[in-house]
C-alpha cells in the first residue's frame, strides 16, 4: 500500500499591539522572513491621526485609564 500525504496549508494572523515602539519593525521582520521562504504575505496597518477621538480614547478618558475590576461593571447604566 502506498502512503498518501496530504499537506494542509494554513493561514496565520499576527496582531502586534501595545504602547511604544517596535511593532512595525517586528511585523516587517516576520513578513520578510516569510517572503524569503516563498510564502504569500500581506499586511494591514491602521493609522490614527493626532486629533482622532476613537472609542478606546474616549473610554480611557472616562475611566481615568483604569481597567474595570470584576466587582464593577465595564459599562454602567442609569435610569432617568
Amino acid at each position: 500500500m502506498s502512503e498518501e500525504r496530504h499537506t494542509v496549508k494554513k493561514g496565520l494572523v499576527i496582531v502586534n499591539t501595545g504602547d511604544g515602539k517596535g511593532k512595525t519593525t517586528a511585523a516587517l521582520g516576520i513578513l520578510m522572513r516569510a517572503w524569503g521562504r516563498g510564502m504569500n504575505i500581506g499586511a494591514i496597518q491602521f493609522f490614527k491621526h493626532n486629533t482622532a477621538s476613537f472609542g478606546e480614547h474616549r473610554r480611557k478618558r472616562s475611566t481615568d485609564g483604569r481597567l474595570p475590576s470584576k466587582k464593577s461593571p465595564a459599562i454602567s447604566t442609569t435610569s432617568s
